[in-house]
């Protein structure tokens, strides 16, 4: 089973998909949940850092995890090296210029990374 986790509510509210989790918080709330599912033996799917879109610039995150039947050693480093990249990261961001409309940008940022994700994941 495929999963979607996002912090980003424009994936919920435009996704036509059952599998998601929304995480209620930042980008490492959502890196963490994701490490512990890795830690459950799911695997990624997509990079936790894709577009090379750094934590300290966007406050949006959506991964692709999926059932796997043993622990995956490279998604499990792929993931903690994010988190502590995330935990560097975040404290230079200024949440203070966040304007709304930044605000969309970054969530349609994310929103369209992860369907492009998804579209070559189903073979695209």
């Amino acid at each position: 089973m495929t999963y979607i986790i996002t912090n980003n509510k424009m994936v919920v509210e435009n996704f036509n998909y059952d599998n998601y989790v929304f995480i209620d918080g930042d980008i490492i709330d959502v890196l963490k949940y994701v490490r512990d599912k890795v830690q459950l033996n799911y695997l990624l799917l997509t990079h936790p850092l894709a577009s090379n879109l750094l934590p300290d610039k966007t406050i949006y995150k959506t991964i692709i995890i999926k059932e796997g039947s043993e622990l995956d050693l490279q998604s499990l480093q792929i993931i903690e090296d994010a988190i502590i990249l995330a935990e560097e990261s975040l404290p230079r961001r200024s949440d203070k210029i966040l304007s709304d409309n930044i605000l969309t940008d970054l969530r349609y940022i994310d929103y369209q990374i992860i369907i492009y994700s998804l579209y070559k994941i189903q073979g695209g």
